[in-house]
């Protein structure tokens, strides 16, 4: 019996804390995504904007690099403390022909240094030519302005 009421404690707890995590990712997150040796760019601006995180994570990517730039959508969720986001839709895109987006998965965990918070981790992706060449995210959560 001991057993179990320790396993729904730890389930009820990662819960809440899942609950916290969702309520501390909504908002803008700027900085830069890597692409391994062999990829169009080796370093683009990157930008994830979430949207309403109540049961459902969603929002927007914005990627700049050079002669091309892009917005997708995603959705995503939590598994244990790593945020996994599917890139889904392209909702604008500027880019030369015969390139194609690569739809991103993302695994992002949670840093806190000091009052700052940084999403970091890895991503792979498919385009319509087949599997882009993987890399790395980090972006930091911008503090609203009054």
């Amino acid at each position: 019996m001991l057993k179990y009421g320790f396993v729904l404690y730890v389930l009820l707890l990662n819960s809440i804390l899942g609950a916290q995590n969702h309520e501390n990712i909504k908002g803008l997150w700027k900085g830069r995504l890597t692409q391994y040796e062999g990829g169009y760019q080796e370093l683009y601006d990157f930008e994830i904007y979430f949207n309403k995180t109540d049961s459902v994570i969603a929002g927007y990517t914005y990627l700049k690099a050079k002669q091309a730039s892009g917005v997708i959508r995603f959705v995503g969720c939590y598994r244990g403390d790593t945020l996994h986001l599917v890139e889904k839709e392209v909702v604008f895109s500027q880019k030369p022909e015969g390139l194609s987006w690569c739809f991103k998965k993302l695994q992002l965990t949670i840093n806190t240094i000091g009052t700052r918070q940084i999403l970091k981790g890895h991503w792979q992706a498919d385009s319509q030519y087949g599997s882009c060449i993987p890399g790395e995210v980090s972006v930091e959560k911008v503090k609203p302005r009054a």
